[in-house]
This record gives C-alpha cells, sequence and structure tokens, in this order.
C-alpha cells in the first residue's frame, strides 16, 4: 500500500462518524415531520419530511456511520493483498474487464463530475491531480479491490460475477441496440441543470398512458370483445333458426 504511512485508518473512521451537514441544521424537527408536498423529483420524495429523513438516514447514518467506516477498516485489514494483481489469463478476462471499465468510470466521474471544466489548461490540471487523491477516490478503491480480491479467491463468488457482467452486457445492448451512447449528465461542478430529467419525465408523462388509463382501455376492450361475443353468438342462433324454418 503507497500511502500506509500517511493513511491513518483511525482518524478517517473517527472523522466518518462523526461528520454532520450544514444543510440539515437548517431544517428544524419539525421538516422531518413536514407533509408539504414536494414536486417531483429524482429521489422519489412525496413529502419534505420524507425527503428530509431519507437524505440524512442514508448519508449520515447508513453511509458515513457504518458503510465509509467499514470501508477504511477494510483498506487497514487488506494492507498484505493490496497490491495483488489479477493474473493475465483467459478465465480471469471478466475480471480483467470489470477492472478496467471501472477505472475507465472513476477517471470519466472525475474529469466530467468532480472538475470543473471551464478552468484554465494548467489550474484544471492541478485540481484533477489533487482531487484523485481525495476520499471518495480511495473508498471507489477499496471497493474494487474488495470485490476482486474475493472473486478471485473464492469460485463462488467469481461465477456469481461472471454472470452479472454478461447479464449487464446483455440487457446494455439490448436497451440501447448496441449503438455507443453517452450518459448526459445533469449534475456536475460545471453545471447544475435539472430540466432535461424534469423534460424527461413530462414527456413521459405526456406520450406513455398511465397505468390506470391502459387497465381502463384493457377493460373497455375486454368488456367490448365479450359483447361482441354474445352478439355473434345471438346472431349466429338467429341465422341457424332461420335456415331450420326455411328446410321444413
Amino acid at each position: 500500500m503507497k500511502d500506509d504511512e500517511e493513511f491513518k485508518w483511525f482518524d478517517k473512521v473517527w472523522e466518518a462518524i462523526h461528520r454532520k451537514s450544514p444543510k440539515m441544521s437548517m431544517y428544524s424537527k419539525s421538516g422531518f415531520k413536514s407533509d408539504k408536498k414536494m414536486p417531483w423529483n429524482i429521489y422519489g420524495a412525496k413529502t419534505l419530511g420524507e425527503g428530509l429523513s431519507r437524505f440524512k438516514f442514508i448519508h449520515y447514518v447508513l453511509k458515513y456511520k457504518i458503510i465509509v467506516p467499514a470501508l477504511w477498516i477494510m483498506k487497514r485489514i487488506m494492507k498484505k493483498h493490496w497490491d495483488d494483481k489479477i493474473p493475465d489469463e483467459i478465465h480471469n478476462k471478466n475480471l480483467l474487464i470489470f477492472e478496467k471499465a471501472f477505472d475507465m468510470s472513476t477517471e470519466q466521474w472525475l474529469q466530467l463530475y468532480l472538475s470543473d471544466t471551464n478552468m484554465e489548461a494548467v489550474a484544471r490540471e492541478k485540481q484533477l491531480n489533487k482531487t484523485r487523491n481525495a476520499d471518495c477516490f480511495k473508498l471507489l478503491e477499496i471497493m474494487k479491490k474488495s470485490v476482486l480480491l474475493i472473486a478471485l479467491n473464492d469460485t463462488a463468488y467469481r461465477e456469481f460475477l461472471n454472470m452479472l457482467m454478461h447479464s449487464i452486457a446483455q440487457l446494455m445492448i439490448r436497451e440501447y441496440k448496441g449503438k455507443k451512447v453517452n450518459h448526459l449528465i445533469y449534475n456536475s461542478d460545471s453545471v447544475y441543470d435539472v430540466n432535461y430529467v424534469l423534460m424527461m419525465k413530462k414527456i413521459q408523462d405526456m406520450t406513455m398512458p398511465k397505468t390506470e388509463e391502459v387497465e381502463k382501455d384493457d377493460n373497455t376492450k375486454t368488456n367490448t370483445n365479450a359483447k361482441q361475443g354474445k352478439k355473434n353468438s345471438k346472431n349466429g342462433k338467429q341465422s341457424k333458426q332461420g335456415k331450420t324454418k326455411a328446410s321444413r
């Protein structure tokens, strides 16, 4: 572990557990119980109280008091195997792809999301180098190495990872028809524009029939078909009766 001398895992754990949000202090206790209706949002919260309570629990209980401390402890425990490499062999092909895709994604995340793309080249490069050493990158690295270390040494989870990657690949190809599609970012250091997300929701509401309407249409069609069937059956009986009388 190259940065082991600088890495003080206990301090990191302590810092994470005692982390607080200045934004949360803006709201009183009544805010977390508020029934004030919220407009459509990407988090799916229906009321202000629901949104605040969920945000606080996920970020400042689940993430910072449990997951993040556990990851720092894992890094300390994994010290001996931190620099283990994936052997370039045929049975490790999917693991190597996972590692490459993970590294590509963290670099894209840095370049397009965490950094200010409007800065001058020299200043931006300094910012990029500084951000690469941030805790968020170290935590992602711990996650990646944990998954790969387990998959390399446990055939059951190796096969699960193989199946997961194949499933993701097949569903992505099906969704995007095999085309190269780039993700559209709405929130970063350079831009904060949720308009396209809201626009997508509005377009979906305008073009996609609501579930209730679909069910209503289906029921209408079913009832219409049933009535038509009864009518045809009745007409068939009358026709048969007509033929019988004619033969007499």
